[in-house]
């Protein structure tokens, strides 16, 4: 006689299945959490004030990067402003160098002109362009050859007298020469006494007629 196999009938229910274990998971991490809490209680440590120090350091944190960023706005500006006075200080060179080459110009065409205005000022009214003597027709007599020129106006006629002084003519052949050595060698006595001798011929000499000179 064969045995007739037994049916076993089972409920099915996943759902209730995966709540209770939901469940368990649940409790055993907030039994966990519990237990958590409980030893940094008995250790000392407040949450609560955690919590607040946490939060501090957060708006601590959040003031000091709005400080770094206005920092940065205001160093950026110092920046712009260091470059903007730099280009200022090499365009107000170059103006300086320009007006000081236009200075050294102005200042060589004013003394130029000032040259020249000078010189018209002061010019003479007539210049001795040649002066010429030749020996006249007897032994006392000369011939002077003289050219004017006017610098101003030479086209106009001028009128006036010349003066003419020589000096000298009378003694121009005559040619001393004085041995200093034995002049030297005098005593102040001697050397006053033929000073004395020598006066006289001398002034003679000197008030001797000049020779007739025309022009």
């Amino acid at each position: 006689m064969t045995k007739q196999p037994r049916l076993v009938v089972r409920s099915y229910t996943p759902l209730r299945r995966a709540l209770l274990t939901g469940g368990s998971l649940v409790l055993v991490l907030m039994a966990l959490f519990v237990a958590v809490e409980w030893g940094r209680s008995n250790a000392g440590f407040d949450s609560r004030g955690a919590r607040a120090e946490l939060g501090e350091l957060h708006d601590r944190i959040h003031d000091m990067e709005e400080d770094n960023r206005r920092q940065r706005l205001k160093l950026a500006a110092v920046e712009t402003q260091r470059v903007g006075q730099a280009r200022e200080r090499e365009e107000l060179a170059r103006t300086i160098g320009g007006l000081q080459a236009d200075v050294a110009r102005l200042t060589r065409d004013l003394a130029f002109y000032r040259g020249v205005v000078g010189e018209s000022a002061n010019a003479p009214v007539v210049r001795v362009q040649q002066l010429r003597i030749t020996r006249g027709p007897s032994a006392d007599e000369y011939v002077l050859h003289l050219v004017l020129g006017r610098p101003l106006r030479p086209e106009d006629t001028v009128s006036g007298k010349a003066r003419l002084t020589i000096e000298g003519a009378s003694v121009l052949h005559q040619m001393f020469r004085i041995r200093w050595g034995a002049w030297r060698a005098l005593g102040k006595e001697k050397q006053t006494e033929l000073i004395a001798a020598a006066s006289p011929a001398l002034a003679e000499i000197s008030s001797m007629r000049q020779p007739f000179v025309r022009a």
